[in-house]
């Protein structure tokens, strides 16, 4: 079996009909939640840098920069976009294969949908390939791979912005096929950058090489070389020892993964959410932070490693910090984006409560997983057990959660009206008769 081939039929084959109601619905949240956080970091320092890139080397007017009157070409917007969607770390992910699936994804669809003028209904199908070969490639590879100190959000988005715009593009079989090579030259990205201006980096590079991987294809560039064969191929061997290629194709175009996706209802790394629920569902039970002698956490042994950090110097370091994201949500009542700023990360009464914070290993538990107890000073402790955070696949975020996140991310960035016409687009997306129009509302008249 030629699995490339197999899973590029998947991308050229599949339509909008084939699209089952809450398979929609699930498109449509993630459009919610990636326009929320990509606009609302228009300000931030990094994505600053990257227009001021842009407008200093590129003339081209292909595609837009989000919350901006400024166009570039498709492949610098989708870059830009990219890198903008995960700046906050608030962005969508699937904690089975440890990756941010929409960020590298969207930009690159919105970039060419918007220079191609596609439908709603386009959209949606070619987020929904995309989706679908990047989590289908997470779960081949596995987990060892990640925790080598693989970045799996730039390395599995490529496959899915690649495939994301082979569907915009109307590429056929054998373009989509060498879009899937070039993405495997390209791809890379570790976790080394975490906490730091780097780690957005990875998804708009990812989400601009998916991109120009498809370009390159449609104007004939042509490699044949089946790179997900267990057999011939050296990539999935670079990054996995694990690999196993059944699960890029067993049931594919028949079963999606769509449903799977976690959704933030707080600011922080994943791995710190179910911590955050906790300590949210004890603080009320308590007389105030105050009062708190110590907090015990036990978690996942991944959770610790890649959130235990205690040193913070910015909130972007403080969203990979255990003890400084539980101590906000313990003193505020909220970890949102709002929360997560220099100075809350500064307050002595959240660095107080980190440093009575210790967290534990605990080998029998997954990374959705969380114990809380708050001892406090008079002896009374509290206790609670969280299995699935809030916003995960078993414990969803409704739609209206996601709206209002989304509303709470664009005020200050649009005016209330724009706001209420970008969701009401969003809401009805099969109905979008030209992206160009979507694309409009995105950057009208910016605060």
């Amino acid at each position: 079996m030629n699995i490339t081939k197999e899973l590029s039929r998947f991308v050229t084959d599949t339509g909008f009909e084939d699209l089952q109601a809450d398979l929609i619905d699930a498109v449509k949240k993630a459009f919610l939640d990636f326009v929320g956080v990509t606009i609302a970091a228009r300000k931030d320092p990094v994505a600053l840098a990257f227009l001021a890139y842009v407008r200093r080397t590129d003339g081209a007017e292909e595609a837009s920069i989000l919350g901006y009157d400024a166009k570039t070409s498709m492949l610098n917007a989708a870059l830009v976009n990219g890198v903008m969607s995960h700046i906050l770390d608030y962005d969508d992910a699937h904690s089975v294969v440890r990756t941010h699936p929409s960020s590298p994804l969207i930009p690159a669809i919105l970039a060419a949908g918007e220079h191609e003028d596609v439908t709603g209904k386009e959209l949606i199908t070619a987020y929904a390939v995309g989706y679908e070969v990047s989590v289908r490639l997470g779960y081949a590879f596995g987990k060892k791979w990640y925790e080598k100190g693989w970045h799996a959000t730039p390395v599995l988005g490529r496959f899915g912005a690649a495939a994301g715009a082979s569907k915009i593009l109307h590429l056929n079989p054998k373009q989509v096929f060498t879009a899937f090579v070039l993405s495997a030259m390209q791809a890379g990205g570790t976790r080394d950058v975490f906490g730091t201006m780097g780690k957005p980096f990875n998804s708009g590079k990812a989400s601009m090489d998916g991109l120009f991987s498809a370009l390159l294809a449609r104007e004939g560039f042509l490699i044949e070389r089946d790179i997900f064969s267990r057999e011939d191929s050296y990539f999935p061997h670079l990054f996995s020892e694990e690999f196993e290629p059944r699960y890029l194709t067993e049931d594919v175009g028949y079963r999606f993964h769509l449903l799977e996706t976690s959704f933030k209802p707080h600011a922080a790394c994943l791995l710190i959410h179910p911590a955050i629920d906790g300590v949210l569902a004890l603080r009320d039970k308590i007389p105030g932070p105050e009062y708190v002698d110590r907090i015990n956490i036990e978690v996942a042994p991944l959770a610790l490693k890649v959130t235990g950090t205690r040193t913070v110097e910015d909130p972007l370091q403080a969203k990979f910090s255990m003890p400084i994201s539980c101590a906000i949500a313990l003193v505020y009542g909220r970890a949102t984006e709002s929360f997560f700023s220099q100075s809350t990360v500064s307050d002595p009464s959240v660095t107080r409560i980190a440093e009575r914070i210790e967290i534990l290993p605990n080998e029998k538990m997954t990374e959705d997983e969380a114990s809380i107890s708050i001892l406090l000073k008079n002896g009374e402790i509290f206790c609670t057990r969280i299995t699935h955070p809030r916003g995960s696949p078993e414990n969803p975020m409704t739609l209206r959660e996601i709206v209002h996140k989304t509303e709470d991310l664009l005020s200050g960035h649009m005016k209330e009206e724009t706001i209420r016409r970008l969701i009401d687009t969003l809401l009805h997306l099969e109905d979008l008769k030209s992206t160009v129009e979507l694309i409009r509302i995105c950057c009208e008249n910016p605060c």
